[in-house]
């Protein structure tokens, strides 16, 4: 009986370690900030992504403050970095931009950082 004991509490204190790693690696790096901007005199929803040395925003029709349009209409690309660049308010490398049915519409590269350039 000890030993049985034993075993399902060595079994259960894994299993919780494994699940509060599980836990860690989603809110390391599962946080994608959402902003409500001002993007070209119209508002947005911008969807920010940092992960490691990838910075970019994906900006979205703003329809109300609980939904926003499913088609991406700039990406934006930045700098290497570890803060969000929404409201860091950094220069951009590179900006896509797409129409309403998501046909490419053109590209914008920031000459004053060519040294950033992949």
């Amino acid at each position: 009986m000890n030993v049985l004991y034993r075993i399902g509490s060595v079994f259960t204190i894994c299993l919780l370690c494994v699940f509060l790693f599980a836990v860690m690696i989603v809110v390391a790096f599962g946080y994608k900030p959402i902003h409500i901007v001002e993007k070209n005199g119209e508002k947005m929803v911008a969807n920010v992504t940092v992960f490691l040395s990838t910075r970019y925003v994906k900006y979205y029709d703003y329809k109300n403050v609980f939904v926003c349009g499913k088609q991406v209409r700039i990406k934006e690309d930045f700098t290497d970095g570890t803060k969000d660049p929404v409201l860091e308010h950094d220069e951009v490398l590179w900006a896509y931009y797409y129409n309403a049915d998501g046909s490419y519409n053109g590209y914008y590269e920031n000459p004053d950082l060519s040294e950033f350039r992949y």
